[in-house]
């Protein structure tokens, strides 16, 4: 009896989009006059997140602030961050 062919893993931006995953990385921008902003993840992928996105009720988040998120399809279908939550600086 022979064993089935693996099945290879989905290519990382397929994996980007679970929105199951908690992903890290670091705010590489952030207007507050307009509410947007955006999260660079590990690996490289630049996502947009709205300040609504951002987790505990906060509207703003420093640039260069390490955060966790999750991926989900917005409103227009792209993907983009959301539930960014600021990680605690150590220090």
């Amino acid at each position: 009896m022979s064993e089935a062919p693996s099945t290879p893993s989905p290519p990382p931006s397929t994996l980007l989009a679970d929105h199951r995953v908690t992903r890290r990385g670091r705010v590489t921008a952030f207007d507050a006059h307009v509410g947007l902003g955006t999260v660079v993840a590990e690996g490289g992928t630049e996502l947009p997140f709205h300040c609504t996105a951002i987790a505990g009720g906060s509207r703003t988040i420093p640039v260069g602030a390490e955060v966790v998120f999750l991926v989900a399809a917005g409103p227009v279908g792209r993907l983009e961050a959301t539930s960014v939550t600021a990680l605690a600086s150590e220090g």
